[in-house]
């Protein structure tokens, strides 16, 4: 495995100041993308997930897509 996508979910609400790490999956690329990180956003209630392209020497950001239905409900705060 010498290279290969990753996914990478996050916590995030300003509103408490958090944004934290969660979990990350390695993806299958016979499969849509964007389906995979629903999924995966959805599992985790992840408001946050990254793509990375991993391998043996290093780790390249490919891109980052934002859920609003998993954000911290900011009204709750107001």
């Amino acid at each position: 495995m010498s290279e290969y996508l990753m996914a990478m979910t996050y916590d995030e609400c300003p509103v408490e100041n958090v944004w934290e790490e969660m979990n990350d999956y390695i993806l299958d690329e016979s499969i849509e993308l964007n389906s995979q990180l629903k999924t995966i956003a959805k599992a985790d209630v992840a408001p946050v997930v990254r793509v990375f392209k991993i391998n043996d020497k290093q780790s390249t950001f490919i891109k980052e897509i934002r859920y609003e239905e998993y954000q911290c409900n900011y009204e709750k705060w107001a």
